[in-house]
């Protein structure tokens, strides 16, 4: 019954933490938002080790600003109680996190080429193509410059200055699988 109560203790105090940091921020406002998650690791007796999956996972696109870790420990039961601040790092681009490895591959060779377009035409990238349109390219994977027409926010104009580009990236991706 004490092990429950200092582990809701220590839940709570970090719930409150996340309050004051939260008026905080909010009053002084900041680029990006900065997000907070509290994660439980468990001991696994079979494996004799932290189960660090779940962190590992969580971690892959955020940038971790502070962190405090707590250990709890009771007669039966051991865990790390993790307090993380951070920021994500693809914040803009919530859709890609349903996409496989391969389609996450393609998302990023077109994003590569986003970049060197805008570049060589001095544009800002998302005036090229934003992370929802390469979303949607990556998920269709049009075949031909036509079908490029069913994205949402490609017109006439784009497909004219894009289409022969986009269309031999996703061919040449999917000859090398």
């Amino acid at each position: 019954m004490l092990a429950v109560f200092i582990m809701l203790y220590i839940i709570l105090h970090i719930a409150l933490r996340i309050i004051i940091y939260s008026k905080i921020f909010s009053i002084y406002s900041r680029p990006n938002i900065i997000m907070f998650k509290i994660l439980t690791i468990p001991f696994d007796e079979g494996k004799r080790c932290f189960l660090e999956e779940e962190l590992n996972r969580f971690c892959l696109n955020k940038t971790i600003k502070e962190y405090k870790a707590e250990f709890f420990q009771s007669a039966k039961y051991a865990c790390w109680t993790i307090f993380i601040e951070y920021e994500t790092v693809l914040n803009d681009n919530v859709e890609d996190i349903a996409l496989t490895d391969a389609q996450k591959l393609l998302f990023e060779r077109l994003r590569e080429w986003r970049k060197q377009k805008a570049e060589e035409k001095g544009f800002p990238v998302y005036v090229v193509c934003n992370n929802s349109q390469l979303t949607a390219i990556v998920k269709v994977a049009p075949k031909t410059i036509e079908s490029l027409k069913d994205i949402n926010g490609f017109g006439k104009k784009k497909i004219e200055d894009y289409g022969k580009d986009i269309i031999s990236i996703i061919k040449d991706f999917y000859e090398e699988k």
